[in-house]
């Protein structure tokens, strides 16, 4: 398979958000150079965290709406409908 796996997570969910999400992004990036991670969150905080690894190739930070149809977002309240509506926009395969 060749084909190039995008998947979206939730850097900012969690208890230890956004240093293991990050760290997971990283190591999924380097174990398989399929994999590309779109970080979803503050991108900011996201960014700041990405600096202190040196490999942050197939890594990209996004803000929650950003690149979605404003159509897809304006009528959801809750962040985890705003993630799960990001697979349906093609900016990831999986979430």
């Amino acid at each position: 398979m060749s084909d190039l796996v995008r998947v979206a997570v939730d850097a900012m969910g969690g208890d230890y958000a956004p240093v293991e999400p990050v760290k997971g992004a990283v190591e999924a990036v380097n174990a398989d150079e399929r994999v590309k991670v779109q970080l979803v969150g503050q991108v900011d905080v996201i960014e700041k965290e990405l600096q202190k690894y040196t490999t942050k190739k197939l890594i990209t930070a996004i803000a929650m709406d950003a690149n979605m149809p404003r159509v897809a977002v304006a009528p959801m309240k809750m962040p985890s409908q705003i993630k799960a509506a990001i697979p349906a926009t093609g900016m990831a395969s999986a979430q």
